[in-house]
Order: C-alpha cells, then sequence, then structure tokens
C-alpha cells in the first residue's frame, strides 16, 4: 500500500484481515463502555432503589419495637452457675423442662448451675430428661438424675409421713445421687441460692435431704421452695401441712413461694418459670437494677410464703421480609410491634396485678411490702425494651410506693412469618400475711375463698399454658 496511511504487511496477510480485527477492537472497546455504562446506571437506580427502600423503611418501622426471636442471643455478665435448682416429684419434672427454657430464652443459661432431678418413678423421670436433652441440649450435661431402683413406680401415691417410714429403700440411693450433685456443684458452680421445686404429693417428702447436704456445703446461700397446694382434698390434708413443717424446721428453708392449683395450675406454672430468669434479665435493661439475687432476699426478709400474680395479654406481630438478602439491622428480616400498644398492654397488666386480687394463686390476704412485678416480652432489650420501661415509668410514676418495684425482662420467642400474636406477661410476686401457719389453717379449715379472690374470675386474662409454650 502506498499514501499517508500506508502500512507494510507482512507477505501474505491481506489487507482485509487487519481491516477485520480493528473492526473487532473496535466492537470491543464499544461494547465494553457500553457495559461500563449500563453498570453505572444500574448500580445507580440500585442506590436509588435503596435509598427509597431505606426510607420507606423507616417511615413505615417509626414508632414500633423490635421483637426478639427465642434463637437471638442476649446477654450482659457472664453467669457462674448462681442459681442451684432440685426438682423433687412429679411435678417439679414435669415442670423443669419449662423453666430451664425460660433461662435459655432469657439468655440467662449461664446463670444456672447443676440440676437435681429427684423423681423416683421412671417414666416421669425419662419424660424430664428427654425433653431436656431434646429440647435443651446446653443443659443436658448439668442434669443429675437421682434414680431409686428399689421404688421403680415412685411411691405409689404414699403420704409424706409413709414415705418418711420407707426410708431405708431410698436414702442410700438418694445420698449418691446428691453426692454427683454436689460434686458438679464445687467444679462448676458459685451457687447463690438454692430453688427447690417441690411436688406436693408424698414424694416431696425426700426433698429435705438435698436441701440439708446443700446447706452443709453452703450454708451462705439461701434455700427457697416452690410449691403448689394439691387440688384433691385427700392429699391436701394428709401431704401439705407435714410437707411445710419438714421443710421449715430447723430454719432450713428462708422462703416458700405458693400456689393454688384448684385456682389455675398453669398461672402458677407460668409465673414460676418466668420469675426467676426475669429477675437476672431485667437487669440488663434498667439504667439503676435491682439485684437479681437481692429480690428473693428482700420478698422473705420479713415473711415465710409469698405466691404470685400473673396477667396475660397479647401483641400483634408484623413482618418484614430482608430486602434482596440483605441482613443489615434496616434491611434484614425484622419481626416487630407497635411501641404505643406494647405500652399500653405493659401499663394495663401492672395495674391489674396489682389492683385485682382475682389473679393472685394463693386467695390469702398479702402482706403490703415488698412487692415486685416484671413485665415479660419477646422485645429487643436494646434499645427498644429500655423505651418501652422508661416511657411506662413515667407514665405510672405516681401510682407506685417506694416499695413496689416494676422490671423489665426480654424472652425470647419462636417467630415465623406466618405469626400473629406473641404474649407479654406481668408476673408478681407478693407476701403473704401469715406466713406457713397461716397456709397450713387454710388446708386443713377447708374455709371458703375470700370474695376479693373470686369476683370476676371468668374475666380474668388468661391463654392455656400450652399456647404460652407453643413451639
Amino acid at each position: 500500500m502506498s499514501g499517508f496511511f500506508s502500512l507494510d504487511l507482512p507477505a501474505g496477510v491481506p489487507p482485509m484481515a487487519i481491516i477485520g480485527a480493528l473492526l473487532a477492537v473496535l466492537v470491543l472497546a464499544l461494547a465494553a463502555g457500553g457495559w461500563w455504562y449500563w453498570r453505572q446506571v444500574q448500580q445507580r437506580e440500585r442506590r436509588a432503589r435503596l435509598e427509597q427502600e431505606r426510607q420507606r423503611r423507616r417511615q413505615l418501622l417509626d414508632g414500633t419495637s423490635r421483637l426478639r426471636l427465642a434463637t437471638e442471643p442476649w446477654e450482659r455478665g457472664r453467669g457462674v452457675g448462681q442459681v442451684a435448682i432440685a426438682a423433687i416429684g412429679t411435678a417439679a419434672a414435669n415442670q423443669l423442662p419449662f423453666l430451664l427454657e425460660c433461662f435459655a430464652r432469657a439468655g440467662a443459661e449461664e446463670y444456672v448451675g447443676p440440676v437435681l432431678v429427684a423423681e423416683p418413678a421412671e417414666a416421669s423421670r425419662a419424660a424430664c430428661l428427654d425433653a431436656i436433652a431434646a429440647r435443651l441440649p446446653a443443659f443436658h450435661e448439668r442434669v443429675v438424675p437421682a434414680p431409686l431402683p428399689l421404688l421403680p413406680g415412685g411411691f405409689a401415691g404414699r403420704t409424706a409421713p409413709e414415705v418418711m417410714r420407707l426410708r431405708p429403700y431410698w436414702i442410700a440411693d438418694f445420698q449418691q445421687a446428691i453426692g454427683r450433685w454436689l460434686a458438679l456443684l464445687r467444679r462448676d458452680a458459685r451457687p447463690v441460692y438454692l430453688l427447690a421445686l417441690v411436688s406436693p404429693g408424698g414424694s416431696g417428702a425426700i426433698g429435705r435431704e438435698a436441701v440439708v447436704h446443700f446447706k452443709t456445703e453452703y450454708d451462705q446461700a439461701d434455700c427457697y421452695v416452690a410449691l403448689v397446694l394439691d387440688p384433691k382434698t385427700d392429699r391436701r390434708l394428709y401431704n401439705l401441712p407435714p410437707l411445710l413443717d419438714l421443710y421449715a424446721r430447723d430454719n432450713l428453708v428462708r422462703g416458700f413461694i405458693i400456689g393454688e392449683n384448684r385456682r389455675s395450675p398453669e398461672h402458677f406454672d407460668l409465673a414460676l418459670a418466668v420469675l426467676p430468669p426475669s429477675m437476672i434479665a431485667a437487669t440488663w435493661i434498667d439504667p439503676k437494677p435491682q439485684d437479681a439475687f437481692n429480690v428473693l432476699a428482700d420478698v422473705f426478709r420479713r415473711h415465710q410464703v409469698a405466691t404470685v400474680r400473673i396477667w396475660q395479654g397479647r401483641l400483634p406481630v408484623y413482618y418484614l421480609p430482608a430486602w434482596a438478602g440483605m441482613r443489615d439491622d434496616l434491611l434484614g428480616e425484622r419481626f416487630y410491634t407497635q411501641a404505643s400498644f406494647l405500652d399500653a398492654q405493659a401499663i394495663r397488666g401492672i395495674r391489674d396485678v396489682l389492683t385485682r386480687p382475682v389473679l393472685q394463686s394463693l386467695p390469702l390476704p398479702t402482706a403490703e411490702q415488698p412487692v415486685f412485678l416484671y413485665v415479660v416480652a419477646p422485645v429487643r432489650p436494646t434499645p427498644d425494651f429500655q423505651r418501652t420501661a422508661e416511657r411506662v415509668r413515667d407514665s405510672i410514676a405516681g401510682e407506685l410506693d417506694f416499695d413496689t418495684t416494676v422490671a423489665f425482662a426480654s424472652l425470647g420467642w419462636p417467630l415465623a412469618p406466618t405469626d400473629q400474636e406473641v404474649p407479654i406477661i406481668v408476673a408478681g410476686l407478693f407476701p403473704i400475711e401469715g406466713g406457713i401457719a397461716a397456709v397450713k389453717e387454710f388446708v386443713q379449715s377447708q374455709q371458703p375463698v375470700l370474695p376479693e379472690f373470686t369476683e370476676g374470675v371468668e374475666a380474668a386474662p388468661r391463654a392455656p399454658r400450652a399456647d404460652v409454650r407453643r413451639r
């Protein structure tokens, strides 16, 4: 070729090949430039959609409180097994898994020390241990069963005095189990108190042996007994007075938390399950919290017996799926409820628990002070439940005296996108006038329940336990 743009080509290379190559390069450059421009447009549009979605969610979530999943860990400070637990008898073995589950949902698993399960009946004990192993594997290694080989069917309905007369048949095996339990306590825990769940039947009597051994080794730790009054008349008369005397003897137990099964079995079970973990979890929300391990000491400083009141309501659940697979705080999956309705339910529950004796489990007159109330809901502790606590306290400040403590505790809940509601609970611990003597008189005299504990029973808000514990 000749001319200004002449190009000497290698022999055998046709000019059109060069032109074709140049055109191919040009096409590729144009394509790359077009792709880059398209990507820029796409990114600008995505950023615009992202900001639009952020704005939409900010507006939508304004005035809401975020709910907390059961699997969402939340803790402030680590536990060292401060709460030792002994479950004595069938009723206690049935209650134990739910109590441990509430500790887990509160994020307070590490506060639970070794657990003694003294249920003589093989089938009932196995059901308890299987439930813990399946649903609560974190607790499985801490549980010490106490089989009684000579009594595989339990005590077969014997009364507490009859069980004590059978002592030679169970004491050796039981003491071995207690020894294993104490060994775990020495190695893995630093007990502040022992919570003994005592069944109201004859098997409840063997628990004193565990309490005595615990106090011998940990005389600085307090012991508290949780006991429900059996609904059957004969069992009440023959078992409960001896059981109360057995545990009250020698000031072995500092306080009794007592419920009445003739009124509402799930009423007491639910309160007993949420109160101990709530005492711990509430300290993670309040700016100036009541120490978790001072509560029971305060309640039982001048009183021997306390009971519970409980109110249950519902919170609507709203669901936002994650936007474009995002996981950040705003664009990720979110379950929430309306903050104003949460406040209203908390206030309603607090007022009802303080003013409606019909919500009380044991229908005996309460002492004037002290009273501890816990508002329990699956709401994120910070900042959501903290803000709720501030607003609610401001709203009812004039209604509370210095001896009434209101605290807030977050317990997670297993949520699914199709769920419509979650529970909100207000549980209170109230000291009882007259102590053990008043309870024994109530049981033995078969006196009618005072009117203030019966009026409006049908209107008392209460959900079935199966609903509260679903999934």
